[in-house]
């Protein structure tokens, strides 16, 4: 949960076509930027997490409340 609500926590991200994540990935790596995959798009709206391909339930809060 704290991943996910924990705030303050900052990257760079981008949507690259399936295709070309291997490609990306690995001219990251030869100039030494840290990346990695984390997701992917689907047609079927909402948000869905998994863990190694097993489904994980969403946390009670997806955001960080600056005004508690």
């Amino acid at each position: 949960a704290l991943v996910l609500a924990g705030g303050d926590d900052y990257a760079l991200l981008a949507a690259i076509p399936p295709n070309q994540v291997k490609a990306v990935l690995a001219g990251a790596q030869g100039l030494g930027i840290a990346a990695a995959s984390i997701g992917s798009f689907a047609s079927a709206p909402g948000i869905r997490l998994s863990c190694g391909g097993e489904p994980l339930a969403l946390p009670e809060r997806t955001g960080y409340d600056h005004f508690p």
